[in-house]
């Protein structure tokens, strides 16, 4: 639990699940006023995930992220941030944090981008990351400060916000119904295919060194999810190619007719005599012959 000597060992020692349970209720991070983020953070049987810990009392927090900065074996001050927390309602109605960075070596984009998932899906609330740390140097901090309205922010937002899309979307293909799987797929595919050169463009022509990690970060993870989706992806369009089945079926029919003609005409050929003792068989099957 959160006190005046944080126990880092007693984190580490934890599984996920316990982690989840200790340190995720959603009354506990609302009970806090500050906070620390730690990204790439390993526990026991998860490696280099999003871990949050809430204190109730900024003080208490800042003495949590002193001793981290004291001991790199705790964890590395480039991959924490000391924060403030607030809490309100996002504009969809829902939960939402609101991190305001104090200290640290992590930037807003890189606590928005990794611990984005472990709000929503875990702690089931909104996050919102603003600020700048105190650690950072000056010239960064106008530079960041300069860039907080500029087409350059808005550009990551909407880049991460368009990830943040097909990765859900992603997630959806193992929950949707059975028919329906091959179309979530390739939503998903055409959502990253879509977003991939805009990340390519952004990387090359933003001055921002924040914001170009984190669209780098962005491009790796799509790529992950297309490398996995790709051999499915192939099958499917593969399928597509197929003749379908309307054609098919027009191709069986068309070999039935012909069976059928070549048949009436060995009748006719084979029993001349008795079909023409039989009143008009013999031109129902000169008819039939000719169908195919």
């Amino acid at each position: 639990m959160a006190n005046d000597l944080f126990d880092f060992e007693h984190l580490k020692g934890l599984k996920l699940s316990e982690y989840k349970k200790e340190f995720c209720k959603p009354a506990m991070i609302k009970a806090g006023k500050a906070g620390l983020v730690l990204m790439k953070y390993d526990i026991k049987a998860r490696k280099k995930g999003a871990i949050y810990l809430s204190f109730k009392k900024l003080n208490l927090a800042k003495s949590a992220f002193e001793a981290i900065k004291a001991d790199k074996s705790i964890h590395l001050i480039k991959r924490t941030a000391l924060v403030n927390a607030s809490y309100g309602k996002g504009e969809d109605g829902k939960s939402l944090v609101t991190l305001n960075i104090l200290k640290g070596g992590l930037t807003a984009e890189e606590i928005q981008l990794g611990a984005e998932e472990l709000f929503t899906q875990t702690i089931l609330m909104g996050l919102k990351v603003t600020g700048i740390s105190e650690d950072a140097d000056q010239a960064d901090q106008t530079a960041d400060a300069a860039t907080d309205a500029s087409a350059d922010d808005s550009t990551i937002k909407g880049l991460r916000k368009d990830f943040q899309n097909a990765k859900q979307m992603y997630k959806e293909v193992g929950k949707v119904d059975a028919k329906l799987k091959a179309k979530t797929m390739l939503d998903t595919w055409n959502l990253l295919e879509n977003l991939m050169p805009k990340l390519e463009n952004f990387i090359s022509s933003s001055d921002n060194t924040a914001q170009v990690q984190t669209a780098t970060k962005i491009t790796e993870a799509a790529q992950t999810i297309k490398a996995t989706l790709k051999p499915l992806i192939d099958k499917i369009k593969a399928k597509g190619k197929a003749k379908p089945s309307s054609e098919k079926s027009n191709s069986n029919l068309d070999s039935l007719a012909s069976g059928i003609s070549s048949k009436a005409a060995q009748l006719l050929k084979d029993y001349q005599g008795e079909i023409s003792a039989i009143d008009g068989l013999t031109e129902n099957l000169k008819s039939i012959s000719q169908i195919a």
